[in-house]
C-alpha cells in the first residue's frame, strides 16, 4: 500500500541520512525475479528496506545494479579497481570482501566517509569505547593475505590484463546476439550474460515453468563448461588468468550449450507463436 511504502520509505531515510538517499529506482533483474516468488512484494516495508540497504548510496541519488553489469566493489573484472570507476559512481560508503584476498581467507571492510566517521568516532569519545566488534577483526592471516593480494594486483598487472582480455571476452559474447534464442546480451570486461527469450522480435520471456535456463545451464556442465543461470540469464565470468585461447574454447562450448538448447525448445514447442 501506499502508506506502506511512505513508512518504509521515512524509516530507510531515518537510517541511511535524508541528504544521501534520493529515491528507490527499479532494478529489471530482481522485479522478473519477484514474479517467480524469489523476493517480497516491493510493496512491502520489508522490501524497500532491504533494496535500499543493498543500493550503492550516492550523493543527491540511488543507483541500482544492472544485472551482470556491475559486480563487486573490487572488481578487476571491469578492468578498473572498482565498478563504480567503470561506471562512472561516487559511492558514499563501499563494502570490500572476498576480492580483498581472493577469497583464499574471510576479510571484509567497509569505507566510509568523513561525515560518517565522525559521527562514530564523537560517541565513541562521549562512551568511552567503540560499542561494536567481530570475535577476528584484525586477524593477522587474513591481513597478510589481503596485503599480499593487492602486492600481486598490482604486479602482475590484473586490472590492466582484465580490461585487454575483456575486450575479446565481449567481442565474442555479443556474437552470439544475433542466435535464435538470445534476446539480449550485455556485460562488461570479463563478465557477461545471454539473455534467452521466446520471441526474439519481441523479447517475450518464456514461462518461468519451462525453466530454459536450468537446461541450457545442464548442457553446459554436459559439454565440460561452468557456468550460471540466474533464471533465463546464462552468464559467465571466466578465471583472470584465462588465455585467450582459453577464452575461445569457452565460448565454443557456450555456443554449443545455446545450439542444443535451441534444439529442445523447438521440439518442446516453447518457442513463441
Amino acid at each position: 500500500s501506499r502508506s506502506a511504502r511512505v513508512r518504509a520509505t521515512s524509516t530507510a531515510s531515518r537510517f541511511l541520512s535524508s541528504h544521501a538517499l534520493g529515491e528507490f529506482r527499479r532494478c529489471p533483474l530482481l522485479y522478473r525475479r519477484r514474479k517467480l516468488g524469489l523476493v517480497p512484494d516491493r510493496d512491502s516495508p520489508a522490501y524497500l528496506l532491504g533494496r535500499a540497504a543493498h543500493t550503492l548510496i550516492l550523493e543527491g541519488r540511488v543507483a541500482y545494479e544492472r544485472a551482470f553489469a556491475v559486480g563487486g566493489p573490487i572488481n578487476p573484472r571491469t578492468g578498473q579497481p572498482f565498478g563504480a570507476d567503470t561506471f562512472g559512481l561516487t559511492p558514499s560508503t563501499m563494502t570490500l570482501a572476498k576480492s580483498l584476498t581472493s577469497a583464499y581467507m574471510p576479510l571484509s571492510a567497509v569505507m566510509i566517509p568523513e561525515f560518517m566517521y565522525q559521527a562514530i568516532a564523537d560517541i565513541s569519545k562521549e562512551w568511552g569505547i567503540f560499542g561494536h566488534g567481530f570475535t577476528y577483526t584484525g586477524h593477522p592471516v587474513s591481513m597478510a593475505v589481503g596485503l599480499k593480494v593487492l602486492e600481486i594486483y598490482e604486479r602482475d598487472r590484473v586490472f590492466e590484463s582484465a580490461a585487454r582480455k575483456g575486450e575479446q571476452f565481449q567481442q565474442q559474447l555479443r556474437a552470439f546476439a544475433d542466435h535464435p534464442l538470445v534476446g539480449e546480451v550485455r556485460g562488461k570486461g570479463m563478465i557477461g550474460a545471454c539473455e534467452l527469450v521466446a520471441d526474439k522480435e519481441t523479447g517475450q520471456p518464456f514461462d518461468p515453468k519451462a525453466a530454459v535456463g536450468k537446461y541450457c545451464l545442464a548442457r553446459m556442465k554436459a559439454n565440460g563448461l561452468i557456468c550460471r543461470a540466474i533464471g533465463d540469464s546464462l552468464a559467465l565470468c571466466p578465471p583472470l588468468v584465462s588465455s585467450e585461447d582459453e577464452l575461445g574454447e569457452i565460448f565454443a562450448l557456450y555456443g554449443k550449450a545455446l545450439d542444443e538448447t535451441y534444439e529442445w525448445v523447438k521440439r518442446e514447442g516453447l518457442l513463441a507463436a
